[in-house]
């Protein structure tokens, strides 16, 4: 009877087809990332739904994801990604991909079994929790926003769009999804407040260097290691995207007295809202249906068309470091070279231990 009942408000829920956005993109991979990006992920009153990433004029770099158990947050972030990736290049969006659940929804994105086939746009793939890792994120995330700032002072400019009109060279922007983010503010309170610091400084400063933060979670109520950072972090967090939820956790993703997402009917509808949560911002929308077999064949065409012939790193808790094959170093007369396993750290290289010949050398 339960069955039966629910039949006809799942027949009249509003439908949205993935493959039909994606093919009404007019410029793939020709429009610049100078400004920003943008991604339609929906339709809104007959309208497309469009999530707009930029560092200024106005400031909307980053996103906040949430919505209850099967609402439909893996679907969102798998046409969020996949919309960004069909409008905009390899060489202008980098992407660090990371699930602290249980990593089946980004798993597909990376290489095939026969080793082909990932999102190009891809470097780095985490896909079992693991704190270690986790946090090596944030640090190279930090390292990179460095990095970008040295070249931009050395090129006398602050925007990415100056960068390329001065030396003709391209800063990629750099899209950071973290699906199930409360997670790194589990184990030790010292962990978990270098954790919020290192969230606090990417989300504060990231925008100026093309650095785009992606956070979802079913809750974010509660999060004891977040509570004296919380403001601070979603502070930097102008869009937000909310799907079905209680009308607290629609207060906390949305803004206090915002309890709109509790009010939706349907899997899929979404409530997106780029001024911090604002009341009178809110825009009600349906998410696009994102088919496992279209987006199967669009990655496979995006990487044929613009895959770099380096995969990305794919770290598993689980799993063994992959072995290096021909770029170990060969010892000499006097040593033996002995390759041991990776770092839990993004980079691909292995850690060596060297056997010098000489007394007192055991291992």
């Amino acid at each position: 009877c339960a069955a039966l009942a629910k039949a006809p408000r799942l027949e009249t829920a509003p439908s949205v087809d993935f493959a039909t956005l994606v093919r009404e993109i007019q410029n793939p991979w020709m429009e610049t990332v100078d400004e920003g990006m943008e991604a339609v992920i929906g339709v809104a009153h007959r309208n497309r739904l469009t999530l707009h990433l930029r560092s200024e004029d106005p400031p909307m770099p980053n996103v906040l994801v949430g919505g209850a158990v099967g609402q439909g947050k893996s679907n969102l972030l798998l046409v969020l990604i996949h919309s960004l990736a069909a409008r905009y290049s390899p060489a202008d969006l980098h992407m660090v991909l990371v699930d602290l659940r249980d990593g089946v929804e980004f798993a597909r994105l990376g290489p095939d079994a026969l080793g082909r086939n990932w999102l190009p746009h891809v470097r780095v793939l985490g896909l079992e929790y693991d704190q270690d890792f986790s946090m090596a994120v944030l640090l190279w995330v930090v390292a990179e926003m460095t990095e970008r700032s040295e070249k931009l002072k050395r090129a006398g400019v602050s925007k990415l769009g100056d960068f390329r009109r001065e030396t003709g060279e391209t800063i990629p922007r750099l899209l950071i999804v973290i699906d199930e983010f409360q997670r790194l503010f589990e184990g030790d309170d010292e962990g978990a407040q270098r954790a919020a610091a290192l969230l606090e400084q990417v989300a504060r400063t990231g925008r100026g260097f093309g650095i785009h933060l992606v956070l979802a979670s079913q809750t974010i109520t509660g999060i004891r290691g977040l509570a004296l950072k919380q403001d601070a972090i979603f502070g930097q967090f102008h869009n937000r995207l909310c799907l079905k939820n209680t009308p607290a956790e629609s207060q906390a993703i949305l803004s206090p007295q915002n309890t709109a997402a509790a009010n939706l009917e349907h899997r899929g509808e979404v409530i997106l809202n780029d001024n911090l949560g604002v009341l009178d911002s809110n825009t009600r929308g349906t998410v696009a249906k994102a088919d496992d077999a279209f987006l199967s064949s669009l990655r496979q065409r995006l990487w044929t068309d613009g895959g770099t012939g380096v995969p990305p790193q794919v770290f598993r808790a689980s799993a063994f470091a992959r072995w290096p094959g021909s770029r170990l170093h060969s010892g000499d007369a006097s040593s033996l070279i002995a390759a041991v396993g990776a770092p839990i750290a993004i980079g691909h290289y292995v850690r060596e231990i060297r056997l010098t010949r000489g007394a007192e050398q055991s291992l």
